[in-house]
């Protein structure tokens, strides 16, 4: 999926494609642009700070409505199933939630 920037971040995906090309120039020609990286990762970290520390309203807005951004369902998917469910409530709730959050097609934990 190709990344959609803001047009408030435009300046970040610039200098974040800028940064992927001379790492990749480094690695095929077997050359030491290491200045040049450190260079660029300071311009893309001061970049950040000031877009992102000044945002509007709107701005903030925009982010949290992106397309791309992460839904509930892509945290839970990746959550570790390790541990078993020590909530205080009773066990039928519990497993009702458990249940609810699972895949379709996949066979709930027992606990």
């Amino acid at each position: 999926m190709q990344l959609q920037p803001l047009d408030f971040e435009k300046p970040v995906f610039e200098l974040e494609q800028r940064l992927q090309d001379l790492k990749d120039h480094s690695d095929e020609h077997d050359v030491d642009l290491d200045s040049a990286v450190k260079a660029v990762e300071g311009k893309l970290r001061e970049t950040r700070r000031q877009i992102y520390g000044n945002l509007t309203a709107w701005q903030r807005v925009q982010i949290a409505r992106h397309v791309q951004r992460p839904f509930a369902l892509d945290y839970i998917v990746v959550l570790p199933r390790t541990k078993p469910c020590r909530a205080v409530w009773p066990c039928s709730a519990r497993n009702a939630v458990s249940s609810s959050l699972i895949k379709k097609g996949a066979t709930p934990r027992k606990t």
